[in-house]
């Protein structure tokens, strides 16, 4: 869905994982989403979650740290 642009319809089925195991993986799904339309505070507040979660499960995301930076987001060091 996302590489054909319907990024509401993403959103929408992001919405409708149900295994908490996944929430880091799908707040960065939904960051990646608002930036791509541009929604940059929505963009923020995802990854934000993103990297609560992520580090209640005790992940290490170098990805998810570097999409943060760019939104000024500290990033703790594991």
């Amino acid at each position: 869905l996302i590489s054909q642009q319907r990024y509401d319809e993403a959103l929408t089925a992001l919405d409708k994982t149900i295994s908490p195991a996944f929430t880091s993986r799908i707040e960065e799904l939904k960051g990646d989403i608002y930036r791509y339309k541009n929604q940059r505070d929505h963009a923020k507040q995802a990854y934000q979650l993103a990297l609560i979660h992520s580090q209640q499960n005790k992940l290490n995301r170098p990805l998810l740290a570097m999409k943060a930076s760019e939104f000024n987001i500290q990033v703790p060091s594991t």
